[in-house]
């Protein structure tokens, strides 16, 4: 289903809540900051948390030059729904103007879906990324929707140029690895169990919850048949030890998801299986590789200079940091509230519990990119109560 709004100049916009678009997901394959999280796939894995999507798409001369996809979901009966829009807009060159028609389609799907509380952040290395979304009812967001920064590893780069590129441990770490005998291998569907057990094995470490098994045999069923998922297990003498989740989608591969058991650390799996992944793009004409996500304190010193201590006890960030690749910050996430008290009081309560102890807990208890929605509705259902 969709239908069409009049459009800027020649553009015409298209709303469209279709379950599949091979045409929007072929667009963004093909433009620098198209994104999985804009696809039409990654829609349908987040139907099965039970988000609905919809898009608004731009065309002019029946091309396709732009759109965005949002998800939403409804927060009680009496508030109406949350939504999210992450990385996008998307737009086929840098066209200001376009891209905020697209938005000010976006705004009035949000009201006709009665969104009170929409959280937008543009896609990494967008013209975005300094200053917020610069839109009426727009204002700065509490929590992210992507990682705060990131690092981008080059992969159009020789394979000795990236082992340069290493840090020198790390660099180390892999040919041990591969000397005493750590085998990199496929995943197969069958064995999504086994990754899963090694994912809670590596939450239980680090105090996290991952999604439930059926989410990632979601994401297989989704991403695997098109070729845009790279799953693979490190055995130590046939012990699986370490996994890792890639989604590769246009120019990029993305490191979504890696467990560990915590055995054999000094064979080093870790660093073996995610070289391996850097191999594996390169050898496939990916041109970047994105390690999803870096602690913004570590990101902060990375910036200024700083030296990063690899005994620093600042979890997973000071392994992927051994890798290189350029540092990129996220582009502030803001939100939209429609109504305006409820904006103030977004505002209002977002200012004074900033600080507080208890504001802290609750966004510890809702923290990852899956449930960072929910934390901003919760902080919307406490503006109403304002």
């Amino acid at each position: 289903m969709g239908s069409k709004l009049r459009g800027l100049d020649a553009t015409i916009l298209e709303i469209s809540d279709l379950a599949e678009d091979s045409e929007w997901d072929a667009f963004l394959q093909r433009v620098p900051l198209g994104h999985h999280r804009q696809t039409t796939l990654w829609a349908r894995l987040k139907a099965t948390q039970g988000w609905n999507s919809l898009r608004v798409i731009a065309r002019r001369d029946g091309e396709i030059v732009g759109g965005a996809q949002l998800s939403h979901r409804k927060l009680t009966r009496w508030w109406g729904s949350v939504g999210q829009l992450p990385s996008g807009p998307v737009t086929k060159s840098n066209d200001a103007d376009l891209r905020r028609h697209i938005l000010e389609a976006v705004v009035a799907v949000a009201r006709r879906k009665r969104i009170q509380f929409l959280c937008v952040q543009p896609p990494m290395k967008s013209d975005l990324a300094s200053n917020p979304i610069d839109f009426p009812g727009f204002q700065k967001a509490s929590v992210d929707l992507l990682p705060p920064a990131t690092l981008l590893i080059d992969l159009d780069k020789s394979l000795e140029e990236l082992s340069r590129g290493l840090r020198k441990s790390t660099r180390r770490n892999i040919r041990l690895a591969e000397r005493r005998g750590v085998v990199v291998r496929e995943c197969g569907r069958q064995e999504l169990q086994l990754f899963h057990r090694l994912l809670q094995q590596t939450g239980n470490r680090q105090g996290f919850v991952p999604e439930p098994l059926n989410f990632y045999e979601s994401l297989w069923d989704l991403f695997a048949p098109p070729g845009f998922l790279h799953a693979t297990i490190a055995e130590v003498r046939g012990q699986p030890v370490a996994s890792n989740l890639a989604i590769a989608f246009g120019s990029s591969v993305s490191w979504k998801r890696g467990g560990w058991s915590g055995e054999h650390g000094d064979l080093h799996p870790n660093e073996a299986i995610l070289w391996e992944s850097l191999v594996w793009g390169k050898s496939r004409g990916y041109k970047v590789c994105d390690v999803e996500g870096v602690d913004i304190g570590v990101a902060r010193m990375l910036a200024s200079g700083q030296e990063v201590a690899v005994g620093a006890k600042i979890g997973p960030s000071i392994f992927k940091i051994g890798f290189g690749g350029a540092l990129v910050f996220a582009p502030p996430a803001t939100v939209f509230i429609p109504n305006p008290i409820f904006r103030l009081g977004y505002k209002s309560i977002q200012s004074k519990l900033r600080n507080h102890r208890a504001f802290h807990w609750i966004l510890n208890q809702f923290s990852g990119r899956r449930t960072l929605v929910r934390t901003s509705a919760i902080l919307s259902q406490l503006c109403t109560l304002s």
